[in-house]
């Protein structure tokens, strides 16, 4: 296992700040989520602008990219790439199969 590899897996389950996304109340957002990853939404806030844009219960989102210094999440849904403030995907709660996330990179 490479250096990214360890380092992503240290991200995925401690967030990068010593708490542990799996575990404790369940709840993941999507600003947990890093490039390559995609869940279920399950609960998305009451903002108007997000449901035309796709974000509904039980929509997959896969995350493109994380922009620098706090910028947005580069997701796509429904076949669209959408570029969304950390502040906004942090209150939008998903979930996934397996209770662990889903990533299409292999390490």
């Amino acid at each position: 296992m490479g250096f990214m590899c360890r380092w992503r897996n240290r991200r995925r389950f401690h967030g990068g700040k010593g708490k542990n996304l799996l575990e404790g109340n369940g709840e993941t957002t999507l600003k947990d989520l890093l490039p390559g990853e995609e869940a279920q939404i399950d609960i998305v806030p009451n903002k108007p602008l997000l449901p035309p844009l796709g974000f509904r219960k039980g929509k997959r989102v896969k995350v493109w990219a994380r922009e620098q210094f706090g910028g947005p999440l580069i997701v796509e849904i429904d076949g669209r790439k959408i570029a969304l403030a950390r502040k906004i995907a942090h209150d939008i709660t998903i979930l996934n199969d397996e209770g662990e996330l889903q990533t299409h990179e292999t390490c």
